[in-house]
């Protein structure tokens, strides 16, 4: 019998209860340690919410 009173069942029981309800798990060979982050879910944040200013900067970008 393992003892479900651990950090690591607690850590398991919120990712199983995000998961359900909608929460999309990442791929860990996709994060970015250093920036602590998945960088393409946050280009697609930020173009999906501030979609005129992701243009802008990804034009400047293309041209470099």
């Amino acid at each position: 019998m393992t003892d479900i009173h651990t950090e690591e069942a607690f850590e398991i029981a919120i990712a199983d209860y995000l998961v359900e309800h909608g929460y999309a798990k990442g791929d860990p060979k996709l994060f970015d340690r250093e920036r602590a982050l998945f960088p393409e879910d946050l280009f697609a944040f930020i173009e999906a919410t501030q979609g005129k200013l992701w243009e802008s900067l990804s034009k400047q970008t293309e041209s470099e």
